[in-house]
């Protein structure tokens, strides 16, 4: 059974961000991935928050926001967390929509598979999104958004190649966005009443996931 939550960090509420105790030795940093058309901007609550708790947070634009070819954000963001993350730090990943995609990607990647330390995905779009009857009406607008897209449209969605690493998912009901039986991998956290693009304001339950994959490293 999924873990039931209400929605937490919308404009509207008042709830209080509850605490998450950090531990002795130095926490893992959090990198966070936007999704396509989208940019680091999505996450500024939520970095603000990570910041009050002492994590050091790395939210980064990648792959002409999210529209590149996948393989090329992949590297992309291979290339940024190799220059800003150098050696063995571990951290963790927070994936927003095409973000947990590329999480995923990233925790099978030998070069990251011992460092992920748990990928955390809202909305996340990690078997794709089914083809919606209005892109046929706009297929001449389709190649101007860039290749993603094209390669995030599953007819026939294949069960993914899991990785070693915890995987945890916030998702939505009410996500109009990406389906259920692309974004929910791993242990699930469900919120009601948020859509897909304020599903990166779930700063308490993200909180509780870090503080989980923290306490369990």
């Amino acid at each position: 059974m999924p873990n039931q939550s209400s929605p937490s960090n919308l404009p509207d509420s008042r709830k209080r961000i509850v605490p998450v105790r950090i531990p002795d030795s130095p926490p893992p940093s959090i990198v966070l991935l936007h999704g396509t058309l989208s940019g680091p901007w999505v996450f500024r609550s939520l970095v603000r928050e990570l910041h009050r708790h002492g994590y050091q947070a790395y939210p980064l634009s990648y792959g002409h926001f999210g529209t590149a070819d996948l393989s090329l954000c992949v590297r992309d963001v291979a290339h940024q967390i190799r220059r800003q993350l150098p050696g063995s730090q571990e951290f963790i990943i927070i994936g927003h929509s095409l973000g947990g995609l590329i999480g995923l990607r990233l925790a099978r990647h030998p070069d990251f598979q011992s460092r992920i330390s748990g990928l955390i995905g809202l909305g996340a779009a990690y078997l794709g999104v089914p083809p919606h009857p209005w892109w046929n009406m706009k297929r001449y607008l389709l190649p101007l958004l860039g290749p993603a897209f094209h390669q995030l449209v599953r007819h026939r969605p294949q069960p993914p190649q899991l990785p070693d690493t915890p995987i945890f998912s916030v998702v939505s009901p009410t996500d109009q966005v990406v389906p259920g039986w692309s974004s929910r991998l791993g242990d699930i956290t469900e919120v009601d009443k948020v859509k897909h693009s304020h599903l990166p304001r779930c700063n308490v339950e993200v909180l509780d996931i870090i503080h989980r994959i923290v306490r369990n490293t």
